[in-house]
């Protein structure tokens, strides 16, 4: 028998083409034998900072269904997707960045989520009011697929001007997602939003977390990947539409939305700061192919729409972190 290496995409599969975004399979001579898949890949969110802390950025955005776009400004919809049958392509999904683990602490960049070939980078660490940041003097810090929220001062800024944290880019990255957002460079007393998939975090005194983007690849409209809103000691923010986490002046602050990618929401001093949300992959393939996850390691669930099916992979734990239980990973593959 011929092996994989040689089959190569014939003719569309009558009939499943044209569906809602292309996933379909192919014909060499009468056995379907590859197929296209159209994917959404969502990393981890990042985590909240505590004191003045900004919210986490959203996990990183990828996608190439129907006309779609990644996050971040100016990104076009990504190439089609072909896989062979029986053949394992590895899965992660990025666990939720940890909060603060103490007051005036940035919280952590949330995991990648992986699918094959196809990376999503965590959401970017919400800032503290003594480990600010700016993007030209420490551009690594709060970087993620979107940028960690900026935090509020407490001494007149020397090259560290509150600045929120940037989004990945190229040449290094595929363009993911928006920048963290400002917070007010003379002693402002309340960090800004994370960035989203969609938007820039919203600047300024507890500003609210960048919204992030909508797709429809299950068969319904669904925001994913909000950015974490800002919290300080007068003022905080809402999280981004997408499972971003609120921020806080008050109390503890909201974790993002497991499965969402959302960040988490910065807090005040004295409080806890919030997790980011787990990431998520979502697939979605002409109904005529089976998918297995061979080794476990991953949660899965399979929905009909239409002629396709939409396979939602999931972490196993819904408040897994990095550092903590980390990352999940496995494989997926067709029949």
């Amino acid at each position: 028998m011929l092996g994989n290496s040689w089959f190569k995409k014939e003719k569309p599969l009558l009939g499943l083409t044209g569906m809602g975004g292309g996933a379909g399979g192919y014909l060499v001579g009468s056995a379907l034998v590859t197929g296209v898949v159209d994917y959404l890949v969502v990393a981890g969110g990042g985590g909240g900072g505590r004191g003045r802390g900004g919210g986490g950025g959203a996990g990183g955005y990828r996608t190439n269904y129907a006309s779609e776009t990644p996050g971040g400004p100016g990104t076009s919809t990504e190439a089609e997707f072909s896989i062979s049958l029986s053949t394992n392509y590895p899965v992660q999904i990025g666990a939720g960045g940890h909060g603060a683990p103490g007051q005036d602490q940035r919280g952590y960049q949330g995991g990648p989520s992986i699918f094959s070939t196809i990376t999503s980078i965590g959401g970017g660490a919400g800032s503290a009011a003594y480990q600010p940041t700016s993007r030209a003097t420490e551009p690594g810090t709060y970087e993620g697929g979107s940028g960690g929220g900026g935090a509020g001062q407490v001494t007149p800024p020397a090259n560290t001007e509150g600045q929120g944290g940037a989004a990945v880019s190229p040449p290094s990255y595929v363009v993911q997602g928006y920048n963290g957002g400002d917070a007010i460079p003379d002693l402002g007393i309340d960090g800004t939003g994370g960035g989203g998939a969609g938007a820039t975090g919203t600047p300024g005194q507890g500003g609210a977390g960048g919204v992030g983007k909508s797709s429809s690849i299950t068969g319904s409209a669904v925001f994913r990947a909000g950015g974490g809103g800002g919290g300080g000691d007068a003022n905080s923010g809402a999280g981004g539409n997408g499972g971003g986490g609120a921020g806080s002046h008050s109390g503890s602050s909201t974790a993002g939305t497991h499965a969402t990618g959302g960040g988490g929401g910065g807090v005040i001093y004295n409080a806890s700061s919030a997790r980011g949300g787990t990431g998520v992959v979502i697939l979605r393939y002409v109904n005529t192919l089976t998918i297995a996850n061979p080794g476990g390691g991953l949660t899965l669930s399979t929905a009909p729409d239409g002629g396709y099916s939409v396979t939602t992979i999931t972490h196993p734990s819904n408040s897994a972190t990095t550092p903590g239980p980390g990352n999940a990973t496995g494989n997926v593959s067709w029949s």
